[in-house]
């Protein structure tokens, strides 16, 4: 009986994280001083740029293989502003996929990419 009762809040406990965070695609232009700057988007349409503050243990993965998931690159908010993805961001920006904590405002992933299909070469048919 206790262990129903154990697992049952747990899984509410995941519930309830789960629900309190935002996932957007967005456009990073410039990381620095803990912040990313990033233009959201919705229904393909770029929003102002927003600032957001990066969480302490925020984590950047590398970009995965198409239909896979990356895995972790780095972790900690000193490390991901050193990481090469956000180094060397140009003028044009980098497409990513971040969560942030619905409470703090605060990123807390970071994933390379944005999933879109691939654009199929004009000489196949």
């Amino acid at each position: 009986m206790l262990r129903r009762f154990v697992l049952a809040l747990v899984v509410v406990a995941f519930t309830v994280s789960v629900s309190f965070s935002d996932t957007f695609t967005g456009l990073i232009t410039g990381a620095k001083d803990g912040t990313i700057t990033v233009k959201k988007f919705k229904d393909k349409q770029a929003e102002e740029p927003v600032d957001l503050k990066l969480a302490k243990g925020v984590k950047l993965y590398k970009k995965g293989m198409k239909g896979t998931p990356g895995e972790l690159d780095v972790e900690g908010k000193a490390d991901v502003l050193k990481a090469d993805f956000l180094a060397k961001i140009g003028e044009k920006g980098a497409f990513a996929t971040i969560t942030t904590d619905d409470t703090t405002k605060e990123v807390t992933e970071i994933r390379p990419g944005f999933g879109g299909k691939k654009k199929k070469d004009k000489t196949d048919k």
